[in-house]
């Protein structure tokens, strides 16, 4: 009877031991987690802080600045700064009715300084544009103030996050900043940029009439898309335009967050932190691999239009190809790790946005040849494509890409193909960041 008694002793003792090391581990992974989480953010922030205390300085001279040319200097700059800002801001994962204020707010500050720059090639700015331009150097420098909050938080040893249901919070002072009550009164044309109240309203066409799925049906979807899950961990509902079950999910590739669209339960979003230390596959390769992926993903006909390597990371954009037309409305930003091919990232907000079935080209457009007559001599022409794309308009145009070479310099045309108008050119530039576009 005893020596039974001791042998359940030790076989409760093991098990206690097992389960003990089992939840440390988890313990330990999940601390992991929080703290590279933490680490990003920390970064992120500290980059933000950096790009508006530099928006509010240039914002500062222009208070002062009485010359066309230097004008046009800082407001360039302030343009730049600002899409960086919108940039650094996306990767915050904070919810939309929160972030989007600020995006936004950043997007018409770039959209208007660019406009006025284009203005001072001819002119000095305006009385009432040199007011407008004091009123956003007040919510700037505002906003500012309120991030110093934040880095006092930090000092005292807070952190962005100190567990997943409460990540963030400390930003909240920063968020009320730009309100309807104290935004600028921008020029209905400057509108346009792709966080404006039109596109905000957006209705994302892809998901028109589907079905709506429930939280355990979006579970089995992550379990599906994502091979050998080893825990899919249910976060919260995310609300906006795109309405989203967020999740943690630790499988093959990593660990990750993912977001899976309420209607037709399709991937939105993914995102995983890391980094690629052993490179063995090719660009080409990632490119490969992220086309089977979104294949998979139920994002078929998509197309590689952009890729650059950064630190062994393959970054990729696709576009939508029917009949041989190209559709950059229908983007889809990938992440590849070049280590494992696993996706490590993944963006479609845009192809939902604007994607639908049966998209087609329903206008005749002019012949390509007349339109290469119309490029300058001693172009080299690599490749042409016929394409839609957007432009800040809010509006799609039926277009000719050339991809081309002259000097020293590599550049993208796009000649609308029906007006003969010359929309745009992209030069192709090279940066610490990989191969970039301007």
């Amino acid at each position: 009877m005893k020596k039974g008694l001791l042998i359940v002793l030790i076989l409760v003792s093991i098990c206690t031991i097992t389960l003990g090391i089992l939840l440390g581990v988890n313990i330990y992974r999940k601390n992991t987690y929080q703290l590279r989480l933490n680490n990003l953010y920390s970064k992120t922030y500290y980059e933000t802080t950096d790009l508006i205390a530099d928006i509010e300085l240039k914002l500062s001279k222009l208070n002062v600045s009485s010359t066309a040319k230097y004008q046009r200097t800082l407001l360039l700059d302030v343009w730049n700064k600002s899409l960086a800002t919108q940039l650094n801001l996306s990767q915050l994962y904070i919810s939309a009715e929160r972030i989007t204020p600020l995006i936004k707010f950043f997007n018409q500050l770039g959209d208007y300084s660019k406009h006025l720059a284009n203005a001072s090639e001819t002119r000095n700015l305006t009385s009432e544009e040199s007011a407008q331009l004091i009123n956003l150097h007040k919510i700037v420098r505002s906003l500012l103030s309120a991030l110093s909050k934040t880095s006092d938080l930090l000092n005292v040893g807070e952190r962005f996050v100190e567990g997943i249901e409460s990540e963030m919070t400390i930003f909240d002072n920063c968020f009320e900043l730009i309100s309807n009550e104290n935004e600028p009164d921008y020029p209905q044309m400057i509108y346009d940029g792709a966080f404006s109240d039109g596109l905000l309203n957006k209705v994302p066409v892809f998901l028109s009439n589907l079905n709506l799925i429930d939280i355990d049906t979006a579970t089995k979807i992550v379990r599906d898309k994502f091979a050998n899950t080893k825990s899919i961990n249910y976060l919260t509902k995310r609300a906006g335009a795109i309405e989203s079950y967020i999740f943690d999910v630790d499988w093959e590739g990593g660990i990750g967050r993912v977001g899976i669209s309420i209607a037709g339960g399709y991937i939105v979003e993914y995102v995983q932190l890391g980094n690629v230390t052993n490179p063995i596959l090719s660009e080409y390769e990632c490119m490969e691999n992220g086309l089977k992926i979104l294949e998979s993903l139920g994002y078929p006909k998509m197309k590689a239009v952009w890729s650059t390597n950064i630190n062994s990371v393959v970054y990729i954009d696709f576009a939508y190809c029917e009949n041989e037309v190209t559709y950059y409305p229908d983007l889809i930003k990938v992440k590849i790790s070049s280590e494992s091919g696993h996706l490590i990232g993944l963006e479609a907000c845009n192809y939902i946005y604007n994607h639908y079935y049966g998209r087609e080209i329903a206008c005749d457009i002019i012949d390509i040849a007349i339109i290469k007559n119309m490029l300058i001599a001693n172009i080299n022409i690599e490749s042409e494509n016929v394409c839609v794309i957007p432009t800040e308009a809010g509006i799609e145009k039926i277009a000719y890409e050339f991809y081309c070479s002259y000097l020293d310099s590599n550049y993208y045309v796009y000649i609308d193909a029906i007006t003969l108008e010359e929309i745009n050119i992209v030069k192709v530039v090279e940066s610490e960041w990989g191969m970039l576009v301007a």
